[in-house]
């Protein structure tokens, strides 16, 4: 099939602007395809009928001998269309210069069903095999020209903010789904013309906590007293227990062999070894790596997708990681003696960032991997506070929250929307344990009571909160791992 301006030197000079070619590149007389004016694209369909965008703002369909298809209704956009694009479900995906997302059924009417989630002005469209669909959106296009990159599932809901360049810039996909973006990429420091994301990128501060491997992070204590791990299992809400530790392991769960699960682990500090039991073949090793005032920070910081075994020193302020991609050993000076160190991916690119919050002057430090840049940002007023980040708007970017535990109030801005939090959830001596709970993409705000061993839970889905007896004074919620 081409579309066009087709002059045929026979007929009298005819015009058509959608034509079928023979195999020898000769026309295909039999097919219709006359009169349609300023067909700018062209899709065939499985069944052999033909999508046409017409004039720019229409679509239309011809049936496979180049005649119109009375059976689908024809979509006039209100303005300018800048593609469209067929799913495998038949339905049609549009993108129209307003920067609106329209989904058409597969007879040409609008799906209503379809409720674009995304706010920003679109660059580009595309949409993966699965119709996942890839938007690339202007944030203060007129300021700093930041590209914000979307995934969307197929009902126009935000699956997560996967990248995020101060530059303009377009995505793209090759056949077999490989994302690319074009432009001015400002990537660790270094200006790319064009560069490729992974695809397979979970937030791996979700994965410390599911257990079971359905998408859902699972209630969980260690028991120092017996050096046992309890999990509640969010798939089969049944109960399981694991002997893994001693009294004075400090525990610190985490995905290190990159099945989708949460590894059991503890760091010991009395001889400086950590202990892991691989969910994934069942198997365990010991890593002799720190010393007894060295605080666990495990996290994926080479964005190979399994969590590298990683300390945070408070009497140098350096970090020290061992990075499973390569084996390799690595030591960075960042922070100061009494700081909190608060590793996790800040800036959505897959790797984990150092941070660090300090109580001396409530400010939040981090060395963000996308740019190879510092930021710092005032989040927080007294030295009593709870370092809690997690993704709580579901971009796939920390956000800075803290929690008071001498008043059981969070406080902390959005990455998003750049909006404060403030919510009233907990009582003095609550643990703050936030995660994923109702696999929402969502970390949710929930608290673990030591005093009754009661996890209190509010869901990002709708708001409604929930309760669960799991634990007893003395249990570490394993949640907390991240908390500091």
């Amino acid at each position: 099939m081409v579309a066009g301006t087709i002059v045929e030197k026979v007929d009298n000079g005819a015009v058509k602007y959608v034509a079928r070619l023979n195999a020898d590149g000769s026309f295909d007389r039999s097919f219709g395809g006359d009169g349609l004016f300023g067909a700018a694209k062209i899709i065939t369909q499985p069944d052999g009928k033909i999508l046409v965008l017409r004039n720019n703002n229409e679509i239309i369909r011809l049936n496979a001998d180049g005649t119109i298809d009375a059976g689908f209704t024809l979509y006039t956009a209100p303005n300018f269309m800048f593609n469209f694009f067929l799913l495998g479900n038949g339905k049609i995906l549009t993108h129209l210069n307003n920067s609106q997302l329209v989904r058409l059924n597969s007879n040409g009417t609008v799906d209503p069903a379809f409720q674009p989630q995304n706010t920003a002005p679109i660059g580009s469209v595309a949409v993966q095999s699965d119709d996942t669909i890839l938007v690339s959106n202007c944030v203060n296009c007129f300021s700093n020209s930041r590209m914000q990159f979307e995934r969307l599932n197929e009902n126009g809901a935000v699956i997560r903010k996967f990248s995020t360049y101060f530059t303009f810039g377009s995505v793209y996909l090759s056949p077999t789904d490989e994302i690319y973006l074009s432009g001015n990429l400002l990537i660790n420091g270094v200006n790319n013309g064009i560069a490729k994301l992974r695809q397979n990128y979970s937030p791996t501060r979700r994965k410390a906590f599911d257990f079971d491997g359905d998408g859902k992070s699972d209630i969980a204590v260690f028991r120092p007293s017996n050096g046992v791990w309890y999990v509640l299992n969010s798939a089969t809400n049944t109960f399981s227990f694991t002997s893994f530790g001693l009294a004075g392991d400090q525990p610190a769960p985490a995905d290190y062999d990159g099945d989708g699960r949460a590894d059991i682990a503890v760091y010991r500090p009395s001889s400086g070894i950590w202990y892991r039991l691989f969910s994934a073949n069942g198997q365990s090793d010991a890593v002799r790596f720190g010393i007894s005032e060295d605080i666990p920070t495990q996290n994926d910081f080479d964005g190979d997708g399994r969590d590298d075994i990683s300390l945070f020193r408070p009497s140098n302020g350096t970090w020290y990681r061992l990075n499973s991609m390569s084996g390799s050993f690595t030591a960075l000076q960042y922070g100061l003696t009494g700081d909190k160190p608060l590793a996790g991916d800040y800036d959505g690119d897959g790797r984990a960032d150092l941070a660090v919050y300090r109580p001396s002057d409530s400010v939040w430090y981090r060395f963000l991997s996308l740019s190879n840049s510092y930021a710092s940002t005032h989040v927080g007023y007294y030295d009593g506070n709870l370092g809690a980040p997690a993704d709580y708007d579901g971009d796939s970017r920390l956000d800075l929250v803290y929690y008071q535990d001498f008043t059981g109030s969070w406080y902390g801005a959005r990455s998003g929307n750049g909006q404060g939090i403030y919510l009233q959830w907990g009582l003095p001596g609550d643990v703050p344990v936030p995660a994923d709970y109702d696999g929402d993409g969502k970390d949710d705000f929930a608290v673990w009571r030591p005093s009754t061993g009661i996890w209190w839970i509010i869901s990002s889905i709708n708001g409604s909160f929930s309760s669960y007896q799991f634990g007893t004074s003395g249990d570490i919620p394993v949640q907390a791992a991240f908390v500091k």
